[in-house]
Order: structure tokens, then sequence, then C-alpha cells
């Protein structure tokens, strides 16, 4: 593909080659006749010379033109324009001759011919343009020209020639380039410029065309010529003439024959391939030529040395300008190396190919179904037999002296299968021996010495064996034996590792049939144990169980656990002692101590082997049982751990009637006289029996009210039907003890919360006889709960719900949604405008109390079912959850920032409120809660952005921008770290001298991924994030460093630098420290420096900014305000605060468009600067209207495109050398 490439390159540039020679000849050949033909003509003037001597002149330096022309093209355009400018110059005894050369980067140059002496100035491109706006305003020929009776564009040059009266100037395109050149000749006579003068300098400006074309032709054919020169591949253009003689070759070309151009110029391309007949090439060779079409070829050639080498040619015709095959370019590479890598490795790749072939087939036979050995081995070397193309195989099985044949195929019948497949055949015998002593594979060619082998081999008529050993755990198994009667295969030859393969399959056969053989008697054997032993273990009421000793795994438990724990045997074998985990707290720790001993001793083997321990446990349903925990260590007779044995007895029964006797001894004995809560005892109806006087001074009853009465009489009534419940659970589910939360009505009406933990006392018969109550009174902490849920979900100030409920309400609703995709809510995310200045300035007071009216007012404008939360200091949300069109919420948004558009009176101060909005719809397509609300809260940024007191409708577009905001952010930082960012400078001129008297230092960004990023957009985000600290004291920093530079450059100039500088920036308490240090580390004339700062900065914070400036002021510095006049306070500022220069803003100076046009408020503001003593500079001045207007009324600095861009600080330095 590559080579293709690089054949079709070349085949092009060659083309193009051609192509380019054959117009410079016919160029050349117009010049030299069109030369023969001015010759002639001066021949003829000559007899003329009386009466046209000045026309004779003219045709003379034509002439002379053209000699000079075939002398200088070789030393480039510019020379050519020189010195045939010269001709024109000297022949019309002109005052100024000039032309605009284009140089690199944008750059121009003017060279001048005066006093015959070529001189050369350079000038800005916007001179330059302008000045060919002339010719397009004027004329509109082809080659464009003017005359210059004003002297327009000798003034725009600023040239300063006296006695020059009219010019005559060219504008001309060049035709390669695509670019103009400016041509001008200017005289002191008026009349000298007549048509036959202009004939005479177009006729000389076309021989410079000509010559610039011809330049540019010959730098294409060397160019070209290099190229092919210095390909690899070799290159040969023979001509269409008959015989095809040979009319250039490449270095490429002589490199791969060994010939040279001289030997094989004129012969025919098939001397390479000498008397070598390829006649299939040579015919499709003669056909493509014949037929004048490309074409590719390999070709078997010979060097000059006689060395052979496979030459792959690519053939295809040349045309000229008519269609007509002139030559054929042959492309030849010479791919002796890949072609013979290609044949071995075709060779190889069959080789291998038939070898996979044979390992797939065999290994396909690895999994062989499990039945007889005997029909497995039949099988397998039927199909061995087969792949291997061999006659017979056998499989012989040695058992210790002897070898006997266990399995056999033959490819055909007859005497040979009745003389070799004999259990005690002599010859197979005798062979396995062999294999046996080896210990390796051996084949005919290992046995040619041994005479008794070759001999049976003859006689048996075989002409090829191997014998294959068969190993099984590192001994001779058996030995598998491979025949060809046949001749021709006498040099078999077989891979290793397919006879690896082979052997190893036939091992794992024989170890697979014997492992199964194994598995089964032991599996007998050990259902018969395991039979006899479930028996015993079944018949057992106790829990038997087996621990792992290591792993501590449960691995045997019988089905008595089944009874004991109510559940499954498969439920209790998957932890490792399920019983743990029910044991009743009471007794957790003591039983979780004995099995950590029982454990630990098991792992790190100490004395103790046992446990004899009771305790109780609370299964799954809550059924209480106590059971008696007997475990043993079990060891081998080397003493190691086989594992831990144990049984389980139930012996509930028992200890429930010895609890039972403890438990009424106790209770009658200490709880009613002694608790400090409530007790009751009822009889199984729920009538009274007993109350202790807690109960009576939580429920404020005497004992006489409460006894023989139904405890539901004192019940709250919303609890009667739930405690009932309870009380059926005790029952049905034969429970001793529960607990509930209930609510008693006290003799005074207040409601008395409470935890009841409710006993059931049994008979023997296991019948409840009685309840025992136990109340414990949690009025307060349902006071506090309730406290705590409301502080958890409402915000204090207003008592509107906050950001966790309104965001479950919005979460509930999406819920709702999934079922109801019809269903659509609205969310307003509310901010009040300006509210931190209304909270720094008036104080939090007179904050919190607006933020309440507002409150209210929100709520006012929406429904009862609708939520409007505070979820931050200054911001509310409304969710409107049931709207069924869009102009609703538009309707609610408008009411709500119209109802908080307001002025109020709070704390005799005067307040002005208003509201921003952003509103999303869930319509969107949300699918959470958290979603919606941030992208309610970008689209209130964007009202924000808009001025306030507005809203915005969330679009896709918002969360791009804020994407897009956030990667510039992070991007920035970067930039900061990567030295991204560059400063660049644009000049203030001194409007009275015209020099530069400094520059405004202007931040650029080039990000290598982004590309160019405005001020516009990345300043913002800087100030935003407060990475305008860092970004502000770099700017300040890399300035003093370029003002410290042109104080070393230009000491006389004293070029200042004024750097803006922000808010956050200037009020930053470190701001003067920074500037400290950056003046020390760079000595400098500290007035050169300019802190430019706009009247905003002064809102902000008055009197710490006035301080600030009034310190930057001591230090030397100068101070500037910017964009004077687009604020509504400037004036108030300026007699208070220590400036020195008055910035007019643009937006003033645009309308100057005519001298005629007044400028009242321009010219009022420079008075009022000079009265006060201070610089004006006006920004944005594009035209030389405008400069005339400022000049004329004493402004003292421009500023703006009419002098310039802002431009980095080495073409800052040019703009210094020319403006100075």
């Amino acid at each position: 593909m590559q080579n293709a490439f690089i054949l079709t390159l070349l085949i092009s540039l060659i083309c193009f080659c051609f192509y380019k020679i054959y117009h410079l000849n016919k160029k050349n050949s117009q010049l030299r006749r069109q030369y023969l033909e001015y010759k002639q003509k001066n021949t003829h003037i000559e007899t003329l010379k009386n009466q046209l001597e000045n026309d004779l002149q003219h045709e003379k330096n034509i002439v002379y033109a053209y000699e000079i022309l075939f002398k200088v093209i070789p030393q480039g355009n510019l020379d050519i324009f020189q010195q045939l400018i010269r001709i024109i110059h000297q022949d019309l005894n002109l005052e100024l001759s000039y032309f605009v050369w284009a140089e690199k980067n944008d750059q121009f140059s003017i060279y001048y011919l005066l006093d015959d002496k070529w001189q050369k100035i350079s000038i800005k491109k916007t001179i330059v343009d302008n000045i060919f706006l002339l010719f397009k305003d004027k004329y509109s020929q082809k080659r464009k020209y003017f005359f210059d009776s004003n002297l327009e564009i000798i003034k725009r040059l600023n040239f300063s020639i006296q006695n020059i009266k009219k010019g005559l100037n060219f504008s001309i395109i060049h035709s390669q380039f695509n670019s103009n050149y400016l041509l001008g000749f200017y005289s002191n006579n008026i009349n000298i410029f007549d048509d036959k003068t202009f004939d005479f300098i177009d006729k000389i400006i076309s021989i410079i065309e000509n010559g610039v074309d011809n330049n540019y032709l010959n730098q294409q054919f060397y160019l070209l010529r290099r190229a092919i020169d210095s390909c690899r591949n070799g290159v040969i253009i023979a001509s269409a003439q008959e015989g095809n003689p040979i009319v250039f070759v490449n270095k490429g070309f002589e490199n791969i024959t060994g010939y040279s151009f001289e030997e094989i110029k004129g012969k025919n391309c098939r001397f390479l391939q000498k008397n070598d007949c390829q006649e299939t090439e040579k015919k499709i060779f003669r056909e493509a030529i014949q037929n004048k079409e490309s074409q590719k070829i390999v070709l078997r050639n010979y060097r000059k040395n006689g060395e052979v080498f496979w030459n792959e040619v690519y053939i295809s015709p040349v045309y000229n300008q008519e269609g007509k095959v002139i030559n054929f370019i042959g492309i030849q590479n010479d791919i002796t190396d890949k072609y013979i890598t290609e044949q071995k490795l075709r060779k190889k790749t069959a080789e291998i190919e038939t070898l996979n072939k044979q390992l797939n087939l065999v290994n396909k036979l690895n999994n062989l179904p499990s039945q007889n050995l005997q029909q497995v081995f039949n099988y397998y070397l039927e199909e061995i037999t087969k792949i291997l193309d061999l006659d017979v195989a056998i499989i012989s099985e040695v058992f210790g002296y002897r070898v006997s044949i266990t399995a056999s195929y033959n490819r055909f019948s007859g005497n040979l299968e009745n003389n070799i497949y004999l259990q005690t055949n002599e010859l197979v015998d005798y062979l396995s021996t062999k294999v046996i002593q080896q210990q390796q594979i051996i084949n005919t060619d290992f046995l040619k010495k041994d005479e008794f082998i070759v001999n049976k081999l003859e006689e048996f008529n075989i002409y090829f064996y191997l014998g294959i050993p068969i190993f099984i755990n590192k001994k001779i198994y058996g030995i598998l034996h491979f025949f060809n009667v046949n001749k021709n295969k006498a040099n078999s030859n077989y891979s290793n590792n397919l006879i690896d393969s082979i052997s190893q399959t036939i091992s794992r056969i024989i170890i697979s049939q014997e492992i199964e053989l194994e598995k089964e008697q032991i599996s007998v054997a050990l259902k018969e144990s395991q039979e006899r032993l479930y028996d015993i273990l079944s018949s057992l009421d106790d829990v038997i169980w087996s621990i792992h000793p290591q792993t501590l795994q449960l691995t045997y438990i019988n089905q008595a656990g089944e009874k004991l724990f109510q559940t499954s045997l498969s439920k209790i074998l998957k932890k490792r002692t399920y019983w743990l985990d029910l044991v009743n707290p009471q007794d957790k720790q003591k039983v979780q101590e004995y099995y950590a001993n029982l454990f630990s001793i098991s792992l790190l083997g100490d004395e103790v082997k046992s446990h004899d321990i009771e305790y109780g446990i609370i299964l799954e349903n809550g059924t209480e049982k106590y059971i008696r925990d007997r475990a043993n260590i079990v060891y081998d007779e080397k003493g190691k751990k086989l594992r831990i044995d144990g049984i389980l007895t139930d012996i509930t029964n028992r200890t429930i009637t010895k609890q039972a006797l403890e438990k009424s001894e106790q209770e009658f004995r200490l709880i009613f006289e002694l608790a400090p809560i409530g007790m009751i005892i009822t009889d199984f109806d729920g009538n009274i029996i007993q109350v202790n006087n807690s109960l009576c001074d939580l429920l404020k009853y005497s004992a006489i009210d409460l006894l023989n009465k139904n405890e539901a009489t004192f019940y709250h009534p919303d609890d009667q039907e739930k405690s009932s419940f309870f009380k059926h659970k005790i029952i049905t589910e034969n429970l001793d003890q529960y607990s509930e939360e209930r609510r008693f009505l006290a003799s005074n009406g207040s409601i008395v919360h409470t935890i009841v933990n409710i006993t059931a006392l049994r008979n023997n018969e296991d019948k409840i006889i009685q309840f025992i109550q136990q109340i414990v009174d949690i009025s307060e902490l349902k006071v506090m709960e309730q406290q705590i849920f409301y502080d958890a979900f409402y915000d204090k100030l207003t008592g509107l719900p906050n950001r966790f409920l309104l965001t479950d309400r919005l979460k509930q609703f999406f819920n709702i949604r999934q079922y109801d995709s019809q269903k659509l809510c609205a969310i307003l995310l509310i901010d009040v405008d300006k509210f931190k200045k209304i909270n720094d300035s008036l104080g939090h007071k007179i904050g919190d109390e607006l933020l309440r009216i507002i409150a209210d007012k929100i709520v006012d404008c929406v429904t009862e079912k609708d939520t409007v939360a505070r979820i931050s200091s200054d911001e509310f949300i409304v969710l409107l959850p049931d709207i069924t069109l869009e102009k609703e919420v538009y309707n609610i948004v408008e009411q709500i920032r119209i109802a908080c558009l307001f002025n109020t009176t709070l704390q005799n101060q005067e307040v002005y409120s208003s509201v921003s909005i952003g509103v999303t719809l869930s319509s969107f397509g949300y699918k959470k809660a958290e979603e919606m609300i941030r992208d309610a809260d970008i689209a209130m940024y964007h009202a924000k952005e808009k001025g306030g007191n507005c809203y915005q409708i969330f679009s896709a577009s918002m969360h791009t921008d804020l994407l897009k905001r956030l990667n510039l952010e992070s991007a920035l930082v970067k930039a900061l770290e990567n030295e991204e960012l560059e400063l660049y400078y644009q000049p203030i001129i001194n409007l009275k001298t015209g020099f530069i008297a400094g520059f405004e230092a202007l931040i650029r960004w080039h990000s290598p991924s982004l590309g160019f990023i405005s001020p516009v957009e990345f300043i913002p985000i800087a100030e935003e994030t407060s990475l305008i600290i860092p970004l502000g004291n770099w700017i300040l920093s890399q300035a003093v460093q370029q003002i410290e530079k042109w104080e070393k450059e230009y000491p006389n100039l004293e070029l200042f630098i004024a750097v803006n500088v922000s808010s956050k920036q200037l009020l930053h308490p470190n701001f003067l420290d920074e500037i400290d240090n950056i003046l020390e580390e760079n000595n400098i004339n500290r007035k050169l420096l300019k802190i430019e700062i706009t009247e905003s900065i002064l809102m902000d914070n008055f009197d710490y900014a006035k301080e600030v400036l009034e310190q930057i002021q001591e230090r030397n510095l100068k101070i500037s305000l910017d964009d004077f006049g687009t604020g509504y306070s400037s004036l108030s500022y300026l007699h208070r605060l220590p400036f020195n220069t008055l910035k007019i803003d643009r937006i003033f100076i645009q309308p100057l468009t005519s001298a005629s046009v007044s400028s009242p408020i321009v010219e009022a503001i420079v008075n009022l600067a000079h009265n006060l003593s201070l610089d004006v500079v006006a920004e944005g001045i594009e035209t030389e209207i405008q400069e005339q207007i400022l000049k004329k009324i004493n402004c003292n600095y421009g500023q703006g495109y009419l002098y310039s861009r802002p431009v980095n600080g080495r073409d800052a330095d040019n703009l210094i050398k020319q403006w100075s």
C-alpha cells in the first residue's frame, strides 16, 4: 500500500516536472522571439534616429531590459525589480521611483531610487492597504494604475522630496502567488507621462512580470529534479518513438542496477532481462506500451555484475498538451529480499498448516466418551492412523518383564494381521524392549544398526517404524507402535509436538480410567458407612454437630437441629455456629467467652479441650428456649486436631419452671413497691387488678379510680385498636413479652406518651392468666422529638420548609410520575438581588426582616398544594407540583417577581427589593430532584447576569455554557502554571509630538488545546473564582520587567506602561505588599508604572479604595481612572482621589466622524481634567479625523487602531523604533 502511494507520488511529480519544463521552454522561446523582434525593431529605428530619437531610446532600454533579465533571473526577484525599474528611472530622468516589497510575517518595505541610489524603509500594512484602495476606487483595468496629481501616495508614504509635481503608480498581481505589487514613478515635469511614456513603462513592467514567472518556474524545476534524484526507487524515462530508447534515469536506477546513464542511454529496457525468457511478463509489458496504459509487473532482472534481482516495475505514459504520448515513465523497486522472504514464508506456512491440522484433529480426540478402555483405544488408534497417514498402530502394555498387546488397528486385512497381532509376537516384544531401554522415542533410522530388527522389518515388508513410550507417573506403562508398509512413506516425518500430544492423550485416557474405577470403589464403601451413621444420628433427640478446627466452619449437624431451632438444616449450615446468634442477650457474653476459649484452644493448642454450659436462646420466631451445650476437641493418634464435636440438649422445660418460681418471688416483693415507673397487673380480659403509686402519679388518678376498671378506658381513643392488636399478637404467637408505644389520657385531659413493656404470666398448662405491664413516661422525649423533626425540615427564620423537606416532596413527585407520565411540575429558584449589600451595609436584622416579608409575599402568590422553601441565606424555591400548562407557571413567576419588587422602610432605613428567578419544568425529562434544582439554579444565575428583577427559563444551552465555563476555569489554572499567557502592548501616542509616550498592557491567552481565548471570556471567570489575584500579580510583574528592559534600551524615551487592576485585586489586603515585592525585584523609575482602575471599584468600598490609592501615590506610582464618563458618579471622585490621568471611553470618540461635528462632551472632559491638572488619554481612535479633532481640543494622548493594534513585546520594540 505504501509502495503504491510512493509510486503514484513520484509519477505525479515527474509529470508535473515535464509540464513545467515544457512550459518554461515555451516561455523562454517566446522571450527570445520577443528579444529578436525588438532587436530587429532597434535596427530599423537606427535608420529613423533623427525623427524618432526619444522612441529609439525607449526601445533600446526595452532590449536592454531583456538582456538584463536573462542575467538577473538566477539572482532573484528583488534584483529584477531594482535593475529594470532603474532603466525606467534613468530613461525618463525621474526624481523618484519606488516599489513596495512584501517581507515575511505581514511586514512591508519600500525600496525607492533617489539620486541613483536604492534605499529601504519599513512601512505598516495598514498604509499599504489604504494605498491600494486608491486604485480600487478609480480604475477597473486588469493592471491598475493611478495618476497621482495631488501627490496623495507620496504623502501617505511620508516622502519629503521637493519639486515633485506628478506621479504614475501601478498595482499588479503576481500570477503564481496571487499577491499585489505596488510601483510608482514621480517627476517634476507635469507633461512627462504621455501615452508613449505610459506604453514604455507598461512594457518594462511586463518584462518584470515575465522575469518573476520564469524565476518561479526555474525554482520549481530545480526542486523537482532534486526530489527525483533523492528517491530510492529507480526512475526511467523512455521515448515513445520506435524501440523506446532510454532518455533519462535517476540515481536510484543506477544504484539498483549498477549501470550509469551513459552506459544505457538509447537502449531498450529489455537489456536488464538478458536472455531470460519471461514471455508472460514481456507480453503484459508490450501490450501496456502499445495501448499507452499504466501497468505494474514483477520481473526477474540482472544487475551489471550478473547478480539476479527481482524488480517491481510500474510503467505509465506521459502526454503533452495536445494529448499525444511523448514518453513512458517507469518506476522500479528492488523487492528481492521481500520476494525471497515471501517464498520461504509460503513454504513454512504450508508446513505449519499441515501440522496445525493434525494437532487439531488429535486434540479433538482428547475428550472421548467414557467407556470400556479397550473400545477407547481401538477407536483412538483408528483415528490417529488416518490423521498421520499410517498403516498399522499397536498399543503394548508392560507387565514387569512381559509385554502384551492390548489394542491394535490395521488399515487393511491380509497376512500381516495374522503375523503382527499375535499376543506373543516376537517383533513387537523386541521393539518394546528397545523403547524401554532407551526411555525415549525411537524410529526406523535408530534401528538401522540392529541386524535382527532390520531383518524382521523386511520380513513383514515394513518400511517405516515409530515407537513412542507411554509414561504414567514417570514410569513406562506401555508403548505405542506405528508402522508403514508403503515404500513411498519410508521417509515420513512428524513434529515432536504432535508425537507428544498423542502420547499424553493416551496417558490421560489410562489415568482417567483408573481414577474412575478407584472412585467407584471408594464411593460404594463410603455410601454404606454414611447410611449406617445417618440411621444412628437420626434416631437421637439431641443435636449432634461438628466444626472444622482450622476454618471453624460447621461441617455437620443432625436432623434434631431442625426441631430445636425450628428452621432448615441448610440455613443452619450457612453459618459457623448458628445457635450462637440466637443466644439470649443476658447469656451472650458468658457463652461467647466459652466458645472463644474453645476456638482459641483449637487454633493455638492450649490444655483445656472441652466445655459444658447452659444458656438461653431466642429463635427467629421469638420463641425462647434453653439448652445444655457440651463440646469437645477430637484429636488423631498423632495429636493433630481433627474436628470439634458437640451435643446440644433442649432443657427449656426444666429452666422455665425454675425461672418461674424465682420470678414470682421477685415480682411481688420488689416490682410494685420500688418501681420508679408505672406498673399495672391485669387479668386476661384487661381488668386492672393492681397498680403502683408511680402509675397513679403519672395519670393523676388515685388507685381507687383505677382498680377494677378495664385498662382500655384510660387509653387514647386512637390507640385502643392498636393495643388490642398487640395483645392479640401475644396470645396467638405464644409470646411471653412484648413492647409497644401507647398514649394514655390523664384525669386532667392531658396526653401521656409511654412505652409499655407487657409480660404474660402463664399457669402450668401454659395458659395466660395475667399481664404485667411496665409503663415508662416518654412525654418529654416526644416533645423533643417533635422539635427535632421541625428543626430538621423547617427554616427557623421564616417558618418555611427547608431544602431537605423540599427535596423529599420533589422526590415524591418523581415517584408518582413513574406511574403517571403526564403529570408535570415546575421549580422556581428565587434569589434576592443585592441582598449581601443590604446585609453588610444595613445589618443582619434588617436583612432578616426583609427575608420574612419576601417569604410572605411568595407564599401569597401560590396555593396550599404548592411548596415554598427557603434553601439558603437569600434563596427560596417554589415547587408547583400540579400544573397543566406552561403558561400557568409563567403567570405565577411574573406575580412573584412583581410582588417582590417594592420599597419599604425597615428600622428607619429605606430598603429596595427585587428578585431574580430561575425556572425549570419537569417536561425537560428529569429523573432526579437534584438535577431539576441544579438547572433552576443555573437559570437563576442567567437572570442575575441580565441585571436582576427578571426570570429566565432553563434551556440545555445554559448547562452547556456552565460546563464550558468550568472547563475554561480549569484550563485557566493550568495556563497560569504552564506559562500560556502573554502580555500584549498597545501604544499610547503623544498627540503633540506624534511619538509613543507609553503602552497599555493587555493580557492574551493562546491555549494549546483551545486556541486563542478572548480576555472578555476568561477575565470575568478569573474575577469570580479569585484567580484574578495571582493573574493580576503576574501581569504587574511582567509589566514592571518590560519597563526595566525598555529603560535600558531606550533611556531617553521614558516609556510608561498602564496596567488595569480589578476591584478584587485592589481591595485585597496583600495588594500593596505584592506591589512592594515586585518593585524591590526590579529597579525602575516608578513614575513609569500606571495603575488603571474603573469607578466601579470605588463603588464597592470607597473609603478603603481611597486609602489604597493614596498609598499607591506615596510610592510615586501614577494612577489612571479608566472608562471615565460611563458611570453615574465619576465627577464626585475627581477632587477627592489622587488621580493623575483620565481615560475617555471609546463611546465618546466613535461619534467624531467629521471635523464639523461638535464634540462638547469630549471637550468638556478635557477642560475639566486640565483644570484639575490631570492628563487625558482618548481611547478608540481609528481615523485621522478623530485624531485632528482631539488635537484641536488639546487632548494630551491618543490610543487606538489608527496607530496600532495590541502587539507582543517583540513587535512593540519595532513600533518604538518606527515611531521614535
